[in-house]
């Protein structure tokens, strides 16, 4: 049947059971068409199959002789896909399926909590557009089962570079055997439900939107063909898209929209549907929100960029510690991974690196030479497979000029070492030689064994004024070497009595040759650091006693959790251990350091020497004696 408009209504019509061949009729004579060889036909097949209007396109050259021309009808919308009915994702959730035209896609959310080889995805609380997470809809754990979990876009295409594959199918997030829809195969659905009569409401062109749409969780609305308007009327082709919102910085929008990434390289990267609209909408949304995904069959490759993050950088002067997690390997091997670094943001392999072996997992690499004082440096985790180099999130850090003699070993005694043979670096500042590290012995100089309290269990006869005890930072000992040991006043003290002189003459738990320092010589050491414009930010100190990884952040300016990599200006690096007083409290938030100076008003309470990740001073506070903190020893 061909049509050049010059006559009159030309047609394919059915004749016989449907069992038979059809046949072609003109419902109308017309003598002749004029089409030269080198024309192309476009070609429209229509079939009503059980009560559906089906509609198949195709082109093609003009032939130059009688032709056949084959058309196929999809008949399968709005039921399970041929032979493939279901589809099971690792963590064993099964799913249906839906056939939409020469199309094959999961009929509900994905649900699941781990990629196909096994890696989990982590359950996300905030916003996060560089690691991979997952939310529960409507912060609800219950609605997953109906809306399964909204994803961000990381975890979405788990390590692919849209800039770089662009449309090509990638399985991502989906079932092995399935792929993420891309923006064309998501316009390839709406083409296909448009072309059909029997999903357009009131036969708009575009009323598209109900027939996608789930029948129920959807917020009210009164205007003609909107899916909210008698929700009951919706999922004619039987897609069932649930209003599951998305996660956004203010909330989400649960019952109102259903979201869905699609995998596109630029540009729009949701496909929406509104209870408020008839037609479909498309959205280029922030990478750190989290939609809902469904997979549409068809291998993708699994076989991209690793996944990789970034640890803190912990500074001591001109050397740093950073390292990272590699959490996926992209579906083949890593080959190489480790950090890279630089004074210009974004380092990359042309940069410094280190190679710290292969793998996943976590790494860690140490940098002990070649940094300047006085620069600022970048930082970030890199790792390798066949797809090429993924890096982490970047890190900032800032090396310092001091005044000449301080943040470096002490003069003569560039380590101390206790009984227990533990050696500790030293560190001078002004006139005072310090423990650049936290003690964490477990004997007096003398030999003398301190008893470990227990830290598992909130148990009072482990708090105790006048019977020494340490604990174990965070009931972790692997800690100790960064944290050192919590201790008691009864511990520290070793049986001596308080003064605030200037030295203490407080050996205590110290080794031989240093001593407990007194409240009044913290008093001095932070004087002296005052004095200093280098150590100071605004007109406070704290940030350059505090280490540059492991406090808890904070955005208010100066203070120890506000951009760290710009603390430890001292090298003093105090780390935040907490304290004990039954459990361990504030870990990340505070470093409280023990003197040998007890408060006038009782002899339950004790000074001590400290300070909090949103503070930007140092502090001198009583603690109870019976708590359990941190001890630095003041050479002698």
């Amino acid at each position: 049947m061909l049509n050049t408009a010059n006559g009159g209504k030309d047609q394919i019509s059915y004749i016989g059971s449907k069992g038979e061949k059809s046949q072609k009729r003109a419902s109308k004579g017309i003598l002749t068409h004029d089409i030269l060889p080198g024309d192309l036909l476009k070609l429209t097949g229509y079939a009503n199959i059980d009560g559906i209007l089906r509609i198949t396109r195709a082109e093609q050259p003009a032939p130059n002789e009688n032709s056949t021309i084959m058309l196929t009808f999809f008949s399968t919308d709005s039921v399970p896909c041929p032979g493939l009915e279901t589809v099971t994702d690792y963590d064993g959730n099964v799913y249906n399926t839906i056939q939409m035209g020469s199309q094959c896609w999961m009929q509900e959310n994905l649900r699941t909590t781990h990629y196909a080889n096994g890696t989990e995805i982590p359950l996300g609380s905030s916003a996060n557009s560089s690691a991979p997470y997952r939310y529960y809809p409507n912060y609800d754990s219950a609605s997953v089962s109906t809306y399964g979990y909204l994803y961000n876009w990381s975890a979405f295409i788990n390590g692919a570079h849209p800039d770089s594959v662009g449309n090509v199918d990638v399985q991502g997030v989906c079932p092995a055997g399935w792929h993420l829809p891309s923006l064309s195969e998501w316009n390839q659905l709406i083409n296909h439900v448009k072309s059909q009569p029997s999903y357009l409401c009131n036969g708009g062109s575009n009323n598209i939107a109900k027939a996608l749409a789930s029948k129920t969780g959807w917020a009210n609305d009164s205007d003609g063909c909107t899916v909210g308007n008698h929700p009951e009327n919706n999922n004619a082709t039987g897609f069932n898209g649930q209003p599951s919102g998305g996660r956004y910085s203010y909330d989400t929008q649960s019952g109102q929209y259903a979201n869905f990434w699609m995998y596109s390289a630029t540009g729009d990267n949701t496909f929406q549907l509104a209870y408020w609209d008839y037609e479909i909408w498309k959205a280029n949304n922030s990478k750190s929100s989290a939609s809902s995904v469904r997979c549409i069959y068809g291998d993708g490759i699994s076989q991209v960029k690793p996944i990789v993050t970034t640890a803190e950088a912990d500074v001591d002067g001109l050397s740093f510690e950073c390292g990272g997690i590699v959490a996926s390997d992209g579906g083949t091997a890593v080959t190489a991974r480790g950090i890279c670094w630089g004074t210009s943001q974004n380092p990359t392999l042309a940069d410094s690196h280190t190679d710290d072996g292969i793998g996943t997992g976590m790494f860690t690499s140490t940098v002990l030479t070649g940094l300047t004082a006085g620069a600022t440096y970048y930082v970030r985790a890199y790792a390798t497979n066949s797809e090429g180099t993924s890096y982490g999130e970047e890190r900032m850090f800032m090396t310092f000029i001091v005044p000449a003699g301080d943040a470096q070993s002490c003069p003569g005694a560039a380590t101390v070492t206790d009984y227990d043979g533990n050696v500790y670096n030293t560190v001078q500042l002004g006139n005072q030689c310090w423990m650049k590290e936290n003690l964490r012995t477990t004997h007096y100089s003398d030999g003398t064994a301190i008893a470990l309290g227990l830290v598992t269990t909130p148990d009072v006869s482990y708090l105790s004024v006048d019977s020494s005890y340490y604990y174990l930072p965070q009931s972790d000992s692997t800690l100790a070497v960064k944290y050192g040991y919590l201790y008691n006043w009864a511990a520290v003290m070793n049986g001596a009595t308080g003064n605030n002189a200037n030295p203490s003459g407080v050996q205590g738990i110290c080794p031989t040759g240093w001593h407990l320092p007194s409240s009044a010589e913290c008093s001095q050491f932070s004087t002296y650091l005052g004095s200093q414009p280098v150590y100071r930010c605004g007109l406070k100190t704290a940030k350059s006693l505090a280490s540059t990884a492991r406090w808890h952040t904070i955005y208010w300016d100066c203070t120890i959790g506000n951009e760290p990599g710009t603390n430890n200006a001292t090298r003093f690096s105090a780390y935040p251990a907490g304290y004990y007083h039954g459990n361990i409290q504030n870990f990340g938030d505070g470093a409280y350091f023990w003197t040998a100076t007890t408060t006038p008003e009782t002899n339950l309470f004790a000074y001590s020497f400290l300070m909090y990740f949103n503070s930007d001073t140092e502090l001198i506070v009583e603690y109870e004696k019976q708590c359990g903190l941190s001890v630095r020893c003041l050479r002698n």
